[in-house]
């Protein structure tokens, strides 16, 4: 009926994996990652010359860093339990995606608590403009999803020295375009909840 009256119906939500963990969380990511994307995202690929795959828009180094391919680019054996040996069955299995996020989250929260980031959850941060900043697990972990744990520490270390904004530098990705983007999953990720994967 609704389809007859030239509405859409509501797209399905996901399907739930075993062990996902932080469903808004990840939900915000897939909408920042794969906005408007049919399938929930899942069969997703990145811009043409780019690597990032499915809902979450992991790149080679990102599935790496989860253990589930190899420097070399080959899928492992952890991508091999899920059934995953190539781009194409990693893209039409979400459940795959979901445990690849997960084993890329664990990932992110050990080089966040080694870089000492956690410790500064509850605090805020000014921000290159000046305006003051929350700092939560989930936003820490989403700035890390966009642009790697390392430079969410350099981020940190550099506002904690009250440093003037990097210069921009025209066709690269300079520290303040990388900087910029930490600071809005920051922002947007300031009041979603998020439960670690790791202790």
């Amino acid at each position: 009926r609704a389809a007859a009256a030239g509405l859409r119906a509501t797209p399905r939500a996901p399907p739930r994996a075993p062990g996902k963990a932080s469903p808004a969380w990840r939900e915000q990511i897939a909408r920042m990652e794969t906005p408007n994307a049919p399938n929930h995202g899942y069969g997703e690929r990145g811009p043409a010359g780019h690597s990032p795959l499915g809902r979450y828009q992991m790149n080679r180094q990102t599935l790496e860093e989860g253990g589930w391919r190899t420097r070399s680019g080959a899928w492992t054996e952890r991508a091999a339990q899920f059934g995953v040996t190539d781009n194409a069955t990693f893209l039409n299995n979400p459940a795959a995606q979901e445990a690849a996020l997960n084993d890329v989250l664990r990932s992110y929260e050990r080089q966040l608590r080694h870089y000492r980031a956690f410790d500064r959850v509850g605090g805020d941060v000014i921000g290159i403009r000046g305006d003051r900043i929350p700092i939560t697990e989930a936003g820490l972990v989403a700035a890390a999803h966009r642009e790697g744990a390392p430079t969410v520490r350099d981020y940190l270390a550099h506002r904690a020295a009250n440093l003037p904004a990097p210069v921009s530098v025209p066709g690269v990705r300079s520290d303040l375009s990388k900087f910029n983007m930490i600071e809005e999953r920051l922002r947007r990720f300031a009041n979603i909840p998020y439960e670690r994967l790791s202790r």
